[in-house]
C-alpha cells in the first residue's frame, strides 16, 4: 500500500518539526544546526505551497514535489560526508539516516493520486462563431 498525498502532508510536516527541534535535541554543531534549520524552511515552504490537501498555497503539482523530495535524498548523502568530516560520526550518521528517511518516504508514496476534493474541468467545445455549444 502506497501513502496517499494527504498522510504523505502530515509526514511532510513532521519532518520540519524534527528539522527544526534536532539541533537542541541532539547537541548538533553550528554548521549542521544552521543547515538543518535551513532545510526545514525549505521543506516547509515545499509543503505549503504543493498542491494537496495539507498545503495552503497549492502551486507545485505533486510530481514537482516527488522530484524535489527525490533529488534532496540524493543531495543529502554528500552533504552527509562534508558536514561529517568537519563536525563529527554524528552529524554524519544524522543526514545519511535523514537522507534515506526522506528517501523511504518517496519511495513510499503515491504521488499519482489526485488530492481528495479535487475534480476535474470539464471540457466545454465551442461552435466556431466562439459561442457555447
Amino acid at each position: 500500500m502506497k501513502l496517499n498525498s494527504k498522510i504523505h502532508g502530515a509526514i511532510d510536516y513532521l519532518v520540519v518539526i524534527f528539522l527544526w527541534l534536532s539541533p537542541t535535541l541532539f547537541s548538533l554543531p553550528s554548521v549542521s544546526s544552521a543547515f538543518a534549520y535551513g532545510i526545514g524552511v525549505v521543506h516547509l515552504s515545499l509543503t505549503l505551497c504543493t498542491h494537496y490537501e495539507l498545503g495552503l498555497v497549492k502551486f507545485i503539482q505533486l510530481k514537482i514535489h516527488a522530484t524535489v523530495e527525490l533529488i534532496v535524498s540524493l543531495l543529502l548523502v554528500p552533504v552527509a560526508f562534508y558536514l561529517g568530516s568537519i563536525e563529527g560520526d554524528f552529524v554524519r550518521n544524522y543526514y545519511l539516516g535523514l537522507a534515506i528517511a526522506i528517501f523511504l518516504v518517496w519511495l513510499a508514496s503515491d504521488y499519482t493520486n489526485k488530492p481528495e476534493g479535487t475534480r476535474e474541468i470539464p471540457y466545454i467545445g465551442s461552435s466556431t462563431d466562439g459561442g457555447m455549444i
